[in-house]
């Protein structure tokens, strides 16, 4: 796995393409030299035996989303680097810059990345950090709930001994979530059975989407209070659907005995609702793979028999 450096673009740096002094402009010439001493050398004058006309290529084998979390997640890109010349290519540098709609707000780079073998191809892994404050503060346009478009350009550099550095450039596109926490409200408790040695309900939550792409609930784990009075621990692994602004319901099971929480909880209890509180874990799986975030809520809920 590749380590990068990671920064943010300014305003202020300098344009690697705009002459520095003169003797950027010499360059070229100097780096002829290698070349016009390898021309006259006997055996030497097929340069192609070496360096073909076809040059070296990098190409994009995949791109993945990886550690999806509350607080960023992972870009991971394969690109693959061919070399169709007679001699090994050592990788110089890595570089890449991370846009949404033509803003950059992710660059990095590394160095000594191995050589790329000759007449053969190696695949290189290359993974940026994206963190979502940082992303937010970055783009005003991106906020909690949304789906980022990105653009991406990777360079790989590689040094021959001859033609000297070359920079392979590759693109591609894709997207990524920024994730918020969907709501979880007690719509109703309603009771099947209620005495003070035991009591049996089925708990009707509404889980909301405030994200702009769809989710499976893929489990809740969750503690629930009535009126001050903490009523019961549970965890359930229901998978549901919600659709992207909408609002699905999840029926579940509970039992408790009512004795252990004392008399003024079972007179809350027998009466028609009282306030609540409920906290915990939900699990999403998304088209990019599964979270789990925690969640908190309170309100006033009714009792139904």
């Amino acid at each position: 796995m590749l380590g990068w450096a990671e920064r943010a673009p300014t305003p202020s740096s300098r344009n690697p393409s705009m002459p520095r002094s003169e003797s950027t402009a010499s360059r070229p010439i100097i780096s002829m030299l290698p070349l016009v001493a390898l021309l006259l050398l006997p055996g030497c004058g097929a340069i192609g035996d070496l360096f073909g006309e076809e040059g070296p290529t990098a190409s994009i084998r995949g791109v993945e989303v990886q550690d999806l979390s509350l607080d960023g997640l992972t870009l991971r890109f394969e690109v693959e680097v061919r070399n169709p010349y007679a001699v090994g290519l050592p990788v110089a540098k890595l570089d890449y810059s991370v846009a949404t709609g033509g803003e950059p707000f992710l660059t990095g780079a590394a160095t000594d990345q191995g050589v790329i073998p000759a007449d053969g191809s190696r695949t290189l892994p290359i993974t940026a950090r994206v963190g979502f404050l940082d992303l937010i503060r970055s783009v005003s346009s991106i906020k909690p709930g949304r789906t980022v478009s990105y653009a991406a350009e990777i360079g790989v550099s590689v040094d021959t001994s001859v033609l000297g550095r070359l920079r392979l450039p590759v693109k591609t596109k894709g997207s990524f979530p920024v994730p918020t926490v969907p709501s979880v409200n007690l719509v109703t408790l309603e009771w099947r059975s209620l005495s003070r040695s035991e009591a049996s309900a089925v708990m009707v939550l509404e889980i909301g989407n405030r994200n702009d792409f769809s989710f499976n609930l893929d489990g809740l784990a969750y503690d629930l209070s009535l009126g001050g009075s903490k009523i019961i621990t549970g965890e359930v692994s229901d998978v549901i659907e919600v659709e992207s602004g909408r609002t699905s319901e999840i029926r579940i099971p509970i039992s408790f005995k009512p004795s252990s929480l004392g008399i003024a909880a079972f007179r809350i209890l027998s009466g028609s609702g009282s306030s609540w509180s409920m906290d915990g874990k939900v699990g999403l799986m998304t088209h990019w793979g599964r979270l789990r975030m925690p969640f908190q809520n309170k309100g006033d809920t009714t009792f139904t028999q």
